[in-house]
């Protein structure tokens, strides 16, 4: 198996005069035409090892963020799986934050995940089913995001890899 690797980097293209986009993800990824076109290589099949890995990277991540506010789901909801009987009795239920994150970044058919932290202007994104955590952040934070990288990879290598995010960049 690959080493499990955490990859960040700026996204230039989507900065703005206010804002700093960063993109991180996991690797290996999955085989994919969208980040074969935008340059990435390391390629190859997650495991339950590489599941947990993941799942505190996410963990981290969200930690992190939580210093620019509380989060909370600022997109349509996904709901959990009911029966046909389950929904003629009772409401929806939707999945938990993490879980609206999660489904998101391994299924394209849901609408994109978007968690904003508080009223700081820092935001989370994911979606496409794309294993990238976009994390957008007012300039004046954007250093101190960059500072908890490291914390956000853990054990794992952090490796910067810049890609040509046309093809991976999410549309609004």
């Amino acid at each position: 198996m690959q080493q499990f690797t955490v990859h960040w980097s700026p996204v230039p293209d989507a900065a703005s005069d206010t804002h700093t986009l960063y993109a991180v993800w996991p690797s290996p990824v999955t085989e994919d035409v969208c980040f074969r076109e935008a340059g990435f290589t390391d390629f190859g099949d997650g495991d339950e090892h590489w599941e947990g890995d993941a799942a505190g990277v996410l963990s981290r991540l969200l930690d992190e963020l939580g210093g620019f506010g509380i989060p909370q789901l600022a997109s349509e909801a996904v709901e959990k799986h009911r029966s046909l009987f389950q929904r003629l009795l009772g409401r929806a239920e939707p999945l938990s934050l993490r879980e609206q994150i999660q489904a998101r970044a391994v299924y394209d058919e849901f609408p994109d995940c978007v968690i904003a932290f508080g009223d700081s202007g820092v935001t989370l994104r994911t979606g496409n089913g794309h294993h990238i955590f976009w994390i957008s952040l007012r300039g004046p934070d954007a250093p101190r995001f960059a500072e908890a990288l490291p914390r956000i990879a853990g054990e794992h290598p952090l490796v910067r890899t810049d890609l040509r995010w046309e093809h991976l960049l999410y549309r609004t």
